[in-house]
């Protein structure tokens, strides 16, 4: 199983500071961007939601020399998790451009929901195979459009500096305008696919403008050969891309070490949201926030506690502070909050050490749905120029400690030494809830078979903030 976060805190700190911000596209004047949650999903539990999705694509077999296996598309983690795996050694087969070796995989959307006027985003990692990891439309009578098919770590090594940067985006045509050539557009990406999670999105705005996305950012457009107006089904999948020049695959065949290592195998699809347009009735008031008198002259201490000033129409809004020195994040804390105009919150952050003596600290804050990470803030802000001095004891602070084992956990974790009713909650480096639970007596049994292998964070309001490894 690949390690959502294996990395050290200080890795943490670093990948926390690349934060940007993903959100719908500007409604036109009057409209508002509402769910559908028939395409949208978070892929929480253990099981695939049979409701939504087939887990074998029901009307293509694959690509050969791949072909999808139902057992190799799983959830579990918090993830949609593709895995490709080795069917056969190549050296067995007459072709390995053509006979079937590679076990892929695929989820569709059970209906043809996906429709014109309609916006899609998916949370992706890519997978480290000379294989693509893809977001698409299609099963239409004539239409295909392809979000993102993306190669994470081509064999070829004369393609490792172009491949995994390359965000590509195309169309095809069938039926009734067969023979017409595909349509595409590539961006660079300034990352590699196969080291983070980024969203990738489609605007499909009306049948001849279809506008991409790449992290909330416009990156391209293509207008169809001809009218997209047809309803299709979603679509990921894992495909070998066996395109041959002078009898060689010019991105390289999967490599069967990389197939059979789970650090490597898996495309991962941490959501995907699908939104289409409604009239404004007034849910979609903009959400504001900004923090009430915040000190731009603070002692070092371990917990700082920030009121702050928001606005909304909508009942399932949080609000999160973090606290930096320049591009380094040092901690964030969040609170739940009520609809209302020009209301305020405390918010408290709790940081893993005192911060040093210094200037070029500042606040960021956001608003955001619930149950959401920074990805849909509706609102957001920072204050610069934070100069921290002087230094109190860790006992100005008050943080009380308390035991956690073992470490590392793999399936329940165990307290001691906490209040009844404290909550307990554990978050991935995004800042997101994983777990919540309550201290239910001297010892608590917390079970955490449910993350995936890496590192988060405890935090219990008035106790040191402690790192949990999961293996």
């Amino acid at each position: 199983m690949i390690k959502k976060l294996q990395f050290t805190l200080l890795l943490f700190v670093f990948f926390v500071s690349w934060i940007v911000t993903s959100q719908t596209p500007t409604p036109p004047n009057g409209k508002m961007w509402v769910a559908v949650p028939e395409l949208t999903d978070e892929f929480t539990g253990n099981k695939i939601n049979a409701n939504k999705w087939d887990d074998l694509h029901p009307h293509w077999s694959g690509r050969p020399p791949s072909r999808f296996k139902r057992e190799n598309t799983t959830v579990g983690g918090g993830y949609l998790r593709l895995k490709s795996t080795l069917l056969r050694d190549p050296s067995t087969v007459n072709d390995p451009l053509k006979d079937i070796w590679v076990n892929s995989a695929s989820c569709v959307s059970k209906n043809k929901s996906a429709k014109v006027g309609y916006y899609y985003e998916a949370r992706m990692k890519a997978s480290s195979l000379s294989m693509t990891s893809s977001f698409w439309f299609r099963v239409g009578k004539f239409s295909e459009i392809d979000v993102i098919e993306h190669i994470g770590n081509p064999s070829r090594a004369n393609r490792q500096n172009d491949l995994p940067f390359e965000y590509a985006a195309n169309t095809h045509y069938y039926g009734p305008h067969q023979g017409l050539p595909p349509k595409k557009s590539t961006w660079k990406m300034p990352v590699r696919g196969r080291d983070d999670f980024h969203v990738y999105g489609l605007w499909w705005k009306s049948p001849k403008q279809l506008i991409f996305y790449w992290d909330g950012r416009e990156v391209m457009q293509i207008e169809p050969r001809v009218p997209y107006d047809e309803n299709l089904k979603m679509v990921f999948d894992t495909e070998v891309f066996p395109f041959a020049q002078a009898g060689v695959p010019s991105i390289g065949l999967p490599r069967v070490e990389n197939l059979n290592n789970n650090n490597m195998n898996t495309m991962y699809v941490d959501w995907v949201r699908t939104y289409k347009l409604a009239d404004d009735d007034g849910t979609n008031a903009p959400d504001k926030i900004t923090l009430a008198n915040p000190a731009l002259e603070i002692p070092a201490m371990r917990s700082y506690d920030f009121n702050v000033s928001y606005s909304t129409a909508n009942n399932n809004r949080e609000v999160l502070v973090s606290f930096w020195k320049g591009d380094t994040w040092l901690g964030a804390g969040t609170a739940n909050v009520d609809s209302g105009q020009n209301r305020t919150k405390q918010v408290t952050i709790n940081l893993n050490a005192l911060p040093v003596s210094g200037n070029d600290y500042k606040y960021k804050y956001h608003i955001r749905p619930r149950g959401t990470d920074h990805t849909q803030a509706t609102d957001e802000g920072e204050v610069v120029n934070v100069k921290v001095n002087g230094t109190l004891s860790l006992n100005d602070n008050n943080l009380k400690t308390f035991k956690m084992y073992p470490i590392p956990a793999t399936s329940v974790l165990h307290f001691k030494g906490l209040e009844t009713g404290l909550p307990i909650v554990v978050y991935d480096y995004t800042g997101r809830k994983l777990i919540e639970t309550a201290a239910k007596n001297d010892i608590t049994k917390v079970n955490v078979n449910t993350l995936k292998a890496g590192s988060y964070l405890v935090r219990i309001k008035g106790y040191e903030i402690k790192r949990l490894i999961v293996k």
